[in-house]
């Protein structure tokens, strides 16, 4: 994805239980796991006032994602609405919804092997964090709880 995801795109939002980490997955939630979460002002851009930073810049209402967030932010899906154009049916536009992890998608590997969380990357996370599901939560706490409750990716259409 070459750029953050527009919020009204969303529709649901799962975890997938079945990712099994591998190395470079590991690498992954370490580097997120190092990133800082701040609750503030609701914005247009942060909808839950959930703002994800690489250093942290005041000494209140900031926490250190650690593992398990990071764990549970590589393994988020949400369902966006996508489209495809038919362009030998008259440019016939067809949409779906589809479940997309948009963390995985956004993060980079350089030329060294190594990975890369970029400004993209941390607008994906932000988006997460700032998804409806979140709308109540003021700390760390009530995110981890908040998390326990999402509906797994892969029983969404269980009733």
């Amino acid at each position: 994805m070459s750029e953050p995801l527009d919020n009204d795109k969303y529709l649901g939002l799962y975890i997938s239980y079945d990712n099994i980490p591998g190395e470079w997955m590991l690498e992954v939630i370490h580097k997120i796991s190092n990133l800082y979460c701040t609750f503030g002002e609701i914005t247009i851009n942060l909808q839950n006032g959930i703002d994800v930073i690489e250093t942290p810049i005041q000494p209140t209402n900031t926490y250190k994602l650690g593992e398990y967030m990071s764990t549970y932010i590589i393994k988020s899906y949400l369902d966006l609405v996508q489209y495809i154009i038919d362009e030998e049916d008259d440019f016939t536009v067809v949409s779906y919804i589809s479940p997309v992890n948009i963390v995985l998608e956004s993060v980079k590997i350089n030329d060294d092997k190594k990975i890369i969380i970029d400004w993209n990357c941390l607008e994906n996370i932000k988006t997460i964090l700032n998804h409806p599901y979140f709308s109540k939560c003021k700390n760390l706490d009530d995110l981890k709880f908040q998390i326990s409750q999402i509906p797994d990716l892969n029983r969404r259409y269980e009733k």
